[in-house]
């Protein structure tokens, strides 16, 4: 996160570490690349201490926690925050 300048995470400020979470502040310009990002860390770290097991990590992007987020969000491919999601889904769900 803060060396790499060329890191999608560069600038990322992890700050909980919740059971099989992690929290972090993330320059909004680059989150949609960051939070897969992190999460292609974290089931490679994983990897190293089971092996055997499939592993699975998947990033939401939120700007106020919520558990009502739930699965990442994406439109047009590209992961977005929950709140966007919601705006985009209600204009196209009216449409």
């Amino acid at each position: 996160c803060y060396i790499d300048e060329h890191s999608p995470l560069y600038g990322s400020r992890p700050f909980g570490f919740i059971h099989d979470e992690i929290l972090a502040e993330i320059p909004e310009s680059v989150a949609h690349e960051a939070g897969p990002e992190m999460a292609r860390i974290m089931r490679e770290a994983m990897r190293r201490w089971v092996p055997d097991v499939e592993i699975a990590a998947e990033a939401a992007l939120m700007r106020r926690l919520s558990k009502a987020a739930g699965d990442p969000k994406y439109i047009d491919g590209k992961l977005v925050p929950y709140e966007d999601w919601q705006i985009w889904n209600k204009e196209h769900r009216s449409a």
